[in-house]
């Protein structure tokens, strides 16, 4: 049973860590978007194509811890 555990903990981990890398990367294809139709990138930007890159940063962090928890609860302890 434990076993089963650390394989699902490890799955999830792993499933983490490739959205923290598909938002890692959304930053530079947003940015690059939206450099020219933006002035300013910002959270609060009325157009959604300005708020992209901050939305990205927040997730990519999200996702990255998430996927560092997960990983943490994958690893086997031992009794005292």
């Amino acid at each position: 049973m434990a076993t089963a555990s650390r394989i699902a903990w490890g799955s999830a981990s792993a499933g983490c860590a490739f959205a923290s890398l598909y938002c890692f990367f959304w930053i530079f294809s947003a940015a690059s978007l939206a450099s020219g139709a933006c002035p300013e990138f910002s959270l609060f930007a009325e157009a959604w194509r300005c708020r992209q890159v901050h939305v990205a940063m927040i997730l990519t962090a999200i996702f990255g811890l998430g996927c560092i928890h997960l990983g943490w609860r994958a690893i086997p302890r031992t009794a005292p």
